[in-house]
């Protein structure tokens, strides 16, 4: 899949639930809030980026960080 084709399958499901994770159910629109905000930390500094694997919100959210950000 496309970025283009996720991007449009988010938009056409903002209010779907995404991913339930730590007890909670996270809408796509929230989900991508959530990885463009992580992915704005990055910057523009070429750097590794290590992720612990644990099976977390959080951890979904940097992996999709990684990924948008070109990591």
């Amino acid at each position: 899949m496309t970025r283009s084709a996720v991007l449009r399958h988010v938009d056409a499901r903002t209010a779907a639930t995404a991913v339930i994770a730590d007890d909670r159910d996270v809408s796509y629109a929230e989900l991508d809030g959530l990885v463009d905000a992580a992915a704005r930390q990055f910057g523009n500094t070429p750097q590794l980026v290590a992720i612990t694997a644990h099976h977390t919100l959080a951890t979904l959210v940097a992996y999709l960080a990684c990924l948008r950000h070109g990591r």
